[in-house]
């Protein structure tokens, strides 16, 4: 898919050089494919208007900030002509956009200069700003100075995340503007900084991410607190270990899980856990808390897994006792605990005597 995807979006270059427009691959992919990291993340910049792009292809819209989505072939590129940008607000958007037909001038009002690397239709390198240089030494330079951080704070986290996912290090200027301009961070939307921190927490890279952030006291900005994290497959477990707050916005499911994780988190372990919530979570527990306990064991040993599993229904109860659904409820939730704990044999008769015994009245 990742070749196919390249191939067509050289070919989406050479329809816009054959009608006398300039194109090329630009930012993360050609960045990754010059250090040999597979992705998929095609964006292309032109000297095309999207008029000019009208005119070669069908299945183009116009979206903001002069970037156009296209269908080509079933995949889809975002595309963006060559521009400047003036005067941000908030620390995050630019407020004016001038349209230019130098690529220069586009790559000038970029990040990093490791994200100004291009691709020709030909499939060949063209550098303009020195990324070549820079990828072979492993370093995140600011394209503009510490004042581009001012204006887009959300490049603060960027920079770290590239250099957590990349194994690269920060330029002095580049660390010496994010501490002078790190406060923005607090005007930066908590969507878009989930996003960067979702990426660093799920790197195998993490920890040198969590270091950079502990380095320049980010955690404050981010509303996050960082401490003896310990690294896990699963991001809702990351995510649990250092949120403070409801700040961020998580799906359901996920605000649940992260919540249980957190719950666990603080109290010791108990066989009744697992069967609640199951050996995945159990296991990101043992590993964040470095117990050394068999989870899968435990929980292919456990007498049931699940309420109906128990040798006995809703039904069954009432017909020994006269009860509301509170009552059984709450009978249930004994039973399932006599059982997990080897104190009563998941065997209806055994169950009866036991309701019998302790709930039915004389």
């Amino acid at each position: 898919m990742q070749n196919n995807m390249y191939e067509l979006a050289l070919e989406i270059l050479k329809k816009i050089r054959l009608n006398s427009h300039e194109a090329y691959i630009i930012g993360g992919y050609p960045r990754d494919k010059y250090l040999n990291i597979d992705t998929s993340d095609i964006d292309i910049c032109t000297s095309a208007t999207y008029e000019d792009l009208k005119k070669i292809f069908a299945d183009i819209e116009q979206n903001q900030y002069g970037s156009y989505k296209l269908l080509y072939q079933n995949y889809k590129y975002e595309i963006t002509m060559y521009r400047k940008e003036r005067k941000y607000i908030n620390n995050r958007f630019p407020q004016k956009i001038l349209y230019t037909k130098k690529l220069k001038t586009d790559l000038k009002r970029r990040d990093f200069i490791i994200n100004t690397l291009c691709i020709t239709e030909e499939g060949e390198y063209l550098d303009i700003l020195g990324a070549k240089n820079d990828l072979d030494k492993k370093i995140i330079r600011l394209v503009r100075g510490k004042k581009s951080l001012k204006q887009d704070a959300l490049r603060i986290l960027r920079a770290i995340r590239l250099a957590t996912t990349l194994n690269f290090t920060l330029d002095k200027k580049l660390e010496q503007g994010i501490n002078k301009y790190k406060e923005n961070l607090k005007n930066i939307s908590q969507d878009r900084k989930k996003q960067e921190l979702t990426k660093i927490l799920t790197s195998e890279n993490v920890y040198y991410g969590i270091s950079l952030i502990k380095k320049f006291r980010l955690e404050p900005y981010l509303n996050i607190s960082v401490n003896n994290l310990v690294r896990t497959d699963n991001v809702n477990a990351m995510w649990a270990q250092i949120l403070i707050d409801d700040s961020y916005n998580f799906t359901k499911k996920d605000k649940k899980e992260i919540s249980i994780i957190k719950k666990l988190l603080q109290k010791d372990f108990e066989l009744y856990d697992l069967y609640q919530y199951g050996p995945e979570i159990l296991e990101n527990i043992n590993k964040i808390k470095k117990e050394n306990r068999q989870i899968t064991k435990l929980y292919q040993d456990m007498p049931i897994k699940d309420r109906d599993e128990i040798d006995i229904n809703f039904f069954e109860i009432c017909e020994i006792l006269e009860v509301n659904n509170n009552t059984i409820s709450t009978i249930y939730d004994d039973i399932e605990r006599q059982i997990l704990y080897s104190k009563l044999k998941n065997n209806k008769n055994d169950i009866k005597k036991y309701i019998e015994k302790k709930y039915k009245k004389s």
